[in-house]
C-alpha cells in the first residue's frame, strides 16, 4: 500500500497511475466478479496475453465460457469475436439469422432499428422496431456475395432492389430538388403490372406489362394502354417542339414523307386514318387495300372515292378505268346557286395570231390541238369559250367546252336563243334557228341590250 499517494497495489509494492494497481508476472492480471442466486453471474475482466494476441483486455463470461468483448493492443473492440479487425467488430451467433446491433430510444428497444446478419445467405439486414415488434420486411439489406443493396427485401437481385408491399400505386424511388420531385414506382392498374413515373406526386407516364404506354392525366395513366401501343393526352410533335394539333409533323427542309403505311399480313386492307366524332357510330376512313393496290376514302366502311395504282379516280366505283369515273350519280359543277355554276375546260394552244381574252368564242384551229377565231356567223366548227383571263399567241390555255360560262356578245341577245359565232372575231351573237351546215355552241341564259358579257350554257 502506498499511503503517501493513497494507492493500493496487488502483486506490486509500487502501485502507479490509479488507486488500484493489479500486477501479475507470467500470467494475466484481472478481476473476478461473481455472485450466486437466481440470477447468478460469473465474469472475468482481465488482460489476456494470448487471446487476443498480445496485450489485450477481455470481458469473459465464465459460466458460458465465452469471450463477450475484447479490446486488442491496436485499440480494436470485438464483440462476439476475439480477433477484431476494425475499431468496432461485431459478430453474431454461431448460425442462422441473428441480431448484431440495436439502435433505439434510451432505456429500451421499443422504437428504433436492429441490424441482423446471417451466415447462411450472407445478407446484412436493417429492420425497424415499433412497440418492440420487429418489422416483417427489412428497411434495407446488403448482400455480401453480390454487393446488391435491397430496400424492403432480404434478397436483392440487382445492384439496387426496391420492394414495395403496398396495395396502392405509389412512388418507390423519389428524387427532389428545389421543392419539386420525380418518382418511379411499380404500378398495378387494371390487372396488369407496369412502371409509373411521377412528378410532384402525380403519375404522368405509365409503361404497362403489355408493352403499352400511357402519357397524360389519370384517364391515360389510370388504366391499361393498348398492348404494344401508345395513348397521349396532349399534342404530339414530330420534328417540332411546338405541336399545334394532336399530331403535328414537320419534316423541315428534308425530302421526307409525313406518314408511311405498309402491310405484310393477310388482311385485305390496312386502315390508315379514321375520323370519328366521339360517341358517334359514323366514321370516315382512309384505307389502303394493299393486295389490290388502291387507296379508298370510306364512309361507314363503304368506299366513297378510290384511287387505284393506275392513277384513276373512281367515285361510286372501286374499279375506275378512266382518269375520273363517276358511277351511280351526277357531276355537279358549281356551288349550288344559280350564279355559281362552273364550266368544263380543256387545254389548247392559241393559234389565232392574236392574244385572246376571257369570254371570246373560238373555233377549231388550223393545227393540231389548237383554237382560233372566225368572222363567219353560225360557224359549224365552233368549239368553246376562252376561260383564262388571257392566252398569249402560241400559248396553251383553258377553253370552256361545257357548263355555264361568261361570253362576250357582238350586240343585243335574247335569253333562250342559240349561242353562235358572229361576224366579229371572238364575239358571239344569237340565232332563233339554224340552217343546214350551221352549228350552235349552246343557248344564252341572259338577255343583253347591246355589246356586253352574259352567261350562257354551252355544250360541245
Amino acid at each position: 500500500m502506498d499511503a503517501a499517494n493513497d494507492r493500493v497495489g496487488i502483486g506490486t509494492a509500487s502501485p502507479t497511475l490509479r488507486k488500484l494497481h493489479i500486477y501479475e508476472s507470467g500470467q494475466n492480471a484481472g478481476i473476478h466478479l461473481q455472485h450466486a442466486g437466481a440470477t447468478a453471474a460469473d465474469w472475468l475482466i482481465s488482460t489476456d496475453a494470448n487471446n487476443p494476441t498480445g496485450g489485450g483486455l477481455i470481458f469473459y463470461d465464465v459460466t458460458a465460457a465465452q469471450y463477450r468483448m475484447v479490446i486488442n493492443s491496436s485499440g480494436n473492440v470485438g464483440i462476439g469475436t476475439t480477433g477484431p479487425l476494425a475499431p468496432l467488430d461485431v459478430a453474431g451467433g454461431t448460425s442462422g439469422d441473428r441480431p448484431l446491433l440495436y439502435l433505439g430510444e434510451p432505456g429500451d428497444h421499443t422504437y428504433g432499428f436492429v441490424f441482423r446478419n446471417s451466415n447462411t445467405d450472407g445478407v446484412l439486414k436493417l429492420y425497424s422496431l415499433a412497440a418492440s415488434v420487429q418489422s416483417t420486411n427489412p428497411v434495407m439489406s446488403w448482400s455480401r456475395p453480390s454487393g446488391n443493396v435491397g430496400i424492403g427485401t432480404t434478397g436483392p437481385t440487382k445492384l439496387l432492389h426496391v420492394a414495395d408491399t403496398g396495395t396502392t400505386d405509389r412512388e418507390g424511388i423519389l428524387t427532389t430538388r428545389e421543392g419539386f420531385s420525380t418518382g418511379l414506382g411499380v404500378d398495378r392498374t387494371g390487372g396488369l403490372w407496369g412502371a409509373g413515373l411521377y412528378v410532384n406526386g402525380t403519375k404522368v407516364l405509365l409503361v404497362d406489362s403489355n408493352a403499352g404506354v400511357g402519357i397524360g392525366g389519370s384517364s391515360y395513366v389510370g388504366g391499361n394502354p393498348p398492348a404494344n401501343g401508345l395513348i397521349v393526352e396532349g399534342n404530339v410533335g414530330i420534328g417540332t417542339t411546338g405541336p399545334e394539333m394532336k399530331l403535328h409533323v414537320n419534316v423541315g427542309s428534308a425530302a421526307l414523307g409525313l406518314i408511311k403505311a405498309s402491310a405484310d399480313g393477310t388482311s385485305a386492307n390496312l386502315p390508315v386514318v379514321r375520323f370519328q366524332k366521339t360517341g358517334s357510330s359514323n366514321s370516315f376512313d382512309l384505307d389502303y387495300f394493299w393486295n389490290a393496290e388502291r387507296l379508298e376514302f370510306q364512309y361507314n366502311d363503304t368506299a366513297a372515292l378510290v384511287i387505284n395504282n393506275s392513277g384513276n379516280v373512281g367515285i361510286g366505283t372501286t374499279g375506275p378505268t378512266s382518269k375520273l369515273q363517276v358511277a351511280g350519280g351526277d357531276v355537279g359543277l358549281g356551288n349550288a346557286t344559280a350564279t355559281g355554276n362552273q364550266p368544263v375546260t380543256v387545254w389548247l394552244t392559241n393559234g389565232s395570231g392574236v392574244q385572246r381574252v376571257a369570254g371570246e368564242i373560238v373555233i377549231i384551229g388550223g393545227s393540231d390541238n389548237s383554237f382560233t377565231t372566225t368572222t363567219t356567223a353560225n360557224n359549224f366548227q365552233v368549239l368553246g369559250v376562252v376561260y383564262d383571263t388571257t392566252i398569249a399567241i402560241g400559248a396553251v390555255g383553258r377553253v370552256a367546252i361545257g357548263g355555264v360560262v361568261s361570253v362576250l356578245s357582238q350586240g343585243a341577245v335574247t335569253r333562250g336563243n342559240y349561242l353562235v359565232t358572229s361576224t366579229t372575231a371572238g364575239k358571239a351573237t344569237h340565232a332563233t334557228s339554224l340552217a343546214s351546215g350551221q352549228s350552235a355552241l349552246g343557248r344564252w341564259l341572259e338577255s343583253l341590250g347591246g355589246a356586253s358579257t352574259g352567261r350562257a350554257l354551252i355544250r360541245y
